[in-house]
């Protein structure tokens, strides 16, 4: 008896699994019927002959690793190969590298385009569900409730931050360092965090060291989700969550964002008792500097969490990116000297040695920003940006596919001897305006280009112009590295160097 029951037990458990069994082939195959399009594509367009292409990993190995080696495959790949579009499986997934200006901007430019990648969706724990992130329905709202924040009597208004924390860097902090070789980056990403934090927010830090630790909370932060992001076994909450890096990546988070938060309930009760004493908000309004943050609470048509957001996103878009740049400069200042006495010999006469920068002597800089454009053409901040498909397009005769995503190779571009002849010679002058006018117009994109393009990109150049021409007026810089050649770079998010930003400064004496 107890052998008939334990047979009937074991056929109901066979049956059961077999059905299981028989259910997960009917769903593959179904969920191969849905992405047949995606492989079709794939043999048309072909798919790059610089990796292996493994069983249902797909090239997904070729990008395990630290953020130097996937920085310097995806260039391999968007460099060596024969043509492009050329395609790519990240496990499931099927990417195409573009590199060329024409096919930048018919993907930047299209409404089939204009959504982030899912990878991005990474990103979202540090940088908010913001304007960067946001899907392409809710992002048109926000950017065109968000763009008067940012027009140009804004920005020269906060002109006066970016001296007043750029003095405090040159006279408080680099002072002490006179003569040493250092790193400049740690330094250079406080004062840009100081400066986000009051542009932002309206708040003054006075405790520095708060600030540092932040910044260390972010970069590592910055760390964990771009691994995440090509690392394919972590795209899985399940799996991530039971990593030490999740835990390390929720602790980060949770501190920046009641960082933020709590400092945006505190304005938002002194804007609304403001608001029960219209004449005296319509005094305080003349006599006050407005914020970024003051300005979608008066919206008022954005919720508590999306403003939070979008200050989050803010912050980090325009700080640890704005400090980085100032970094490439610098460096770049160190290894041409030639060109760092011609920015000198610029600030000083428009200037001079001793007086405070305006609003107005900014744009009057003009070999500056020449040389800060070349910089960023060699480093630029996002070396490669990934767009999703979301209709079927054309590019270049081929057709990209719908759910298929697009890594635009702008790093690859900028290097690239057809659009920049000899294009590891540092040169300001590619960025005269004759120059200019002979290049296809996206073959530089420092800060992407379209209709989602980089919001910040005055509010970037404004502050990057005015720490670089700050520290430059007051100090020679020298730098460990001879050439160009010389950075070794990884992209952490952004484009970073690995070995650091070492600079040496020397007192200027005036002449």
């Amino acid at each position: 008896m107890y052998s008939i029951l334990l047979l009937a037990d074991l056929g109901l458990m066979n049956t059961l699994f077999m059905s299981i069994i028989f259910l997960v082939i009917i769903w593959y195959l179904k969920w191969r019927r849905s992405r047949q399009h995606l492989y079709e594509a794939a043999k048309k367009v072909g798919l790059t002959d610089c990796q292996k292409e493994l069983p249902i990993l797909g090239h997904s190995l070729y990008y395990v690793g630290d953020a130097e080696r996937i920085m310097r495959n995806l260039h391999y790949v968007s460099s060596k190969s024969s043509a492009t579009p050329v395609g790519f499986w990240l496990a499931h997934r099927l990417f195409f590298c573009l590199n060329t200006p024409e096919q930048m901007e018919a993907v930047l430019s299209s409404p089939k385009c204009l959504e982030k990648d899912d990878l991005y969706r990474f990103s979202k724990p540090l940088g908010g569900n913001g304007l960067f992130s946001l899907d392409v329905k809710t992002w048109k709202v926000h950017r065109k409730l968000i763009m008067p924040s940012l027009n140009q009597r804004i920005l020269d208004k906060f002109v006066d931050v970016f001296v007043e924390r750029s003095n405090v860097l040159i006279n408080d902090v680099l002072s002490k360092k006179v003569g040493e070789l250092f790193d400049v980056e740690e330094s250079i990403t406080v004062t840009s965090l100081e400066i986000i934090t009051q542009t932002a927010m309206g708040m003054k830090c006075a405790d520095s060291e708060s600030i540092r630790v932040l910044f260390e909370r972010i970069t590592r932060a910055f760390e964990i989700l771009y691994m995440r992001m090509f690392n394919v076994h972590l795209h899985f909450d399940f799996i991530f969550n039971l990593t030490k890096l999740s835990n390390e990546q929720k602790y980060i988070v949770d501190f920046f964002k009641n960082f933020i938060r709590s400092v945006y309930y505190e304005k938002k009760e002194e804007f609304l008792q403001k608001k029960e004493k219209v004449e005296e908000a319509q005094i305080d309004e003349c006599k006050q500097r407005k914020v970024f943050l003051d300005h979608l609470i008066e919206v008022s048509q954005l919720t508590d969490e999306e403003i939070i957001n979008e200050v989050q996103t803010f912050m980090i878009g325009g700080s640890d990116t704005s400090a980085t740049v100032v970094s490439f400069v610098l460096i770049c200042l160190g290894i041409f000297p030639e060109y760092q006495q011609k920015v000198y010999d610029e600030i000083v006469d428009v200037v001079g040695l001793e007086r405070n920068f305006e609003c107005t002597d900014i744009p009057k800089l003009k070999y500056l920003e020449k040389f800060v454009k070349e910089t960023m053409r060699l480093f630029p901040i996002g070396p490669f940006i990934i767009r999703k498909v979301t209709e079927d397009m054309e590019v270049d005769g081929h057709v990209l596919p719908k759910d298929s995503g697009l890594f635009l190779c702008i790093f690859t571009i900028h290097r690239n001897e057809k659009y920049y002849p000899n294009p590891m010679k540092f040169d300001p002058e590619r960025f005269s305006p004759e120059e200019i006018a002979k290049r296809h117009p996206y073959a530089y994109l420092p800060f992407s280009a379209g209709p989602r393009n980089c919001i910040g990109m005055k509010f970037g150049m404004i502050e990057v112009k005015t720490i670089v021409a700050t520290v430059a007026r007051r100090y020679f810089i020298e730098t460990s590295f001879k050439s160009v050649e010389d950075v070794r770079l990884k992209q952490s998010f952004i484009l970073k160097s690995c070995l650091s930003f070492p600079i040496k400064l020397t007192e200027r004496v005036a002449s």
